[in-house]
């Protein structure tokens, strides 16, 4: 009988066993130590809208997060949303580890601003992409949030800036390089007044403009960025005619101070609208190519005095071959570069029309203008500009101070 009874207990045990977790000495045996950090087997936590504050490798930031966590941190995949030190909105979604974020992800900002790709403790490193809304701002290799290695820039018109090497966020090329990059571009670009843009709008996106004026206030573009900033100059009469500038630096290259007359190289952007404190702004964003310090003007005073006093002074110096030179400017000239036309036309009378055309559109501009037979001088009442010209057989080239040369075909009115 007691064998019978123990074989009867041992069955019951067995059949107990079998019934899987309803056996309470089975609890302990199926519950092993978890690693630290390391989500549970039985699939990860999940958090929605929860308030963190999380200490990243830029900084302490508080925010909401929903997704997964481990520990209390998020873990897996999930959303943040904060602000920056400006107070920018902005929201991380994509991988984390251990409340950093590891792994593909995508930060998009509430100015429209996104950064995609591969995410090393809190930064963008390796391949990824830059955008502003939709449009691609750049595309490459990133270390540490910053272009750097092989990449490419692009303008919000989808033009290439710069294609080649970062470093640290800054554009790197040899002199050479950068010469053979922007002197094409600048033969394009068609000198143009705040007015000109304001009247233009929508219609001059994308057109390539070159712009002399009075740096007046020098910007961050974004927290600890060194190599691209923005800046506001004068485009006519002071800062109630502004224009914006957006301007990435090449290596080596410094920074225009405040104060500083520039000459930018650029393409127009869009009509923005801003507010600083209580004051609102519309004026033109353009972006630019290349930002050089210009030559002292001219005073404008200067060459109206010369064409006056020779003649006076000295009659018999008024060559039949000036006479010829000077008769041809009272024609026209037209100038096919690249993607515009330009046609000026002058008058004996001292006045001239410049009309630009391209697929934006057209710009025209009007003004004085003097001449001696070398040098030619244009006022258009809010800015002056002066050339070097030179008749050879039916083309007229005019030279730039800044070098650049454009050649223009002479037609009969």
């Amino acid at each position: 009988m007691k064998k019978l009874r123990y074989l009867s207990i041992v069955l019951l045990m067995l059949m107990l066993s079998a019934c899987g977790p309803a056996g309470p000495a089975a609890t302990p045996a199926a519950t092993p130590a978890t690693p630290a950090g390391t989500p549970s087997p039985t699939g990860p936590e999940r958090a929605d809208n929860e308030q963190m504050t999380l200490t990243f490798a830029f900084g302490e930031r508080s925010g909401t997060y929903s997704g997964e966590v481990a520990n209390g941190l998020p873990h897996g995949t999930g959303a943040f949303t904060s602000q920056n030190e400006g107070g920018l909105d902005w929201t991380y979604e994509g991988g984390w580890a251990n409340g950093h974020f590891e792994g593909a992800g995508k930060t998009v900002w509430s100015d429209g601003y996104v950064m995609e790709g591969t995410y090393t403790n809190d930064r963008l490193n390796g391949e990824g992409r830059s955008y502003q809304g939709n449009r691609l701002v750049h595309e490459g290799n990133y270390a540490g949030d910053e272009y750097d290695g092989k990449g490419t820039f692009y303008n919000l018109h989808g033009d290439v800036i710069y294609s080649g090497t970062f470093s640290n966020g800054f554009l790197d090329e040899s002199a050479a390089d950068r010469k053979a990059r922007l002197e094409p571009f600048k033969k394009q670009c068609v000198a143009m007044s705040h007015e000109d843009m304001m009247d233009g709008g929508e219609k001059l996106e994308g057109a390539k403009i070159r712009l002399t004026g009075t740096v007046l206030e020098v910007y961050d573009e974004s927290e600890g960025d060194e190599e691209w900033y923005e800046f506001r100059m004068s485009a006519g009469k002071g800062a109630k005619e502004a224009v914006s500038v957006d301007y990435i630096l090449s290596k080596g290259e410094e920074r225009i101070e405040e104060d500083t007359r520039v000459t930018v190289w650029a393409t127009f952007a869009y009509i923005d609208t801003f507010s600083e404190g209580e004051m609102k702004y519309t004026e033109p964003y353009l972006e630019a190519w290349s930002v050089e310090v210009a030559p002292k003007p001219t005073p404008t005073k200067t060459p109206a005095k010369t064409p006056a006093k020779t003649p006076a002074k000295t009659p018999a110096k008024t060559p039949v071959k000036t006479a010829s030179v000077n008769s041809k400017l009272y024609n026209s000239w037209i100038c096919r570069q690249g993607q515009y036309t330009a046609v000026y036309t002058f008058k004996k009378n001292g006045t001239y029309t410049g009309v630009f055309y391209d697929d934006m559109g057209d710009v025209t501009e009007s003004g004085r203008y003097t001449a001696d037979g070398r040098n030619l001088r244009f006022d258009a009442g809010d800015y002056s500009y002066g050339v070097t010209y030179k008749f050879s057989g039916s083309k007229l080239v005019l030279t730039y101070p800044d070098g650049s040369v454009s050649t223009f075909s002479v037609y009969e009115p």
